[in-house]
């Protein structure tokens, strides 16, 4: 997912490349070419996108998305992610925060 001035960061932790079958962050940036949206099913990428950019647009604290996650693997498993929009020092920060709901 772009922003209107850069690309963004993808980071995460390690319990999350853990969950989602990455080895390292290195293999993370290179499956999903360092962008979120590579994550999300193909099929759902746009709504997934044009939601978010809602919450942003819109300046909307909180957020929940349902969506289907692809794994290292290609496996995929359904989550339900909040996106939390803060700011701080006059800059808008995005902050997703992903729970598993089940593998399908």
């Amino acid at each position: 997912m772009k922003n209107k001035e850069s690309s963004g960061n993808l980071s995460t932790n390690s319990e999350f490349l853990h969950m989602a079958g990455y080895k390292d962050m290195e293999e993370l940036f290179r499956l999903t070419k360092k962008s979120f949206i590579n994550l999300i099913r193909e099929d759902e990428k746009k709504k997934i996108e044009a939601s978010i950019w809602k919450q942003i647009d819109n300046g909307n604290g909180n957020d929940y998305i349902h969506f289907h996650l692809r794994r290292a693997d290609g496996s995929i498993c359904l989550c339900l992610t909040m996106g939390e929009l803060l700011r701080v020092s006059n800059m808008a920060k995005y902050f997703m925060y992903c729970s598993w709901t089940g593998r399908i």
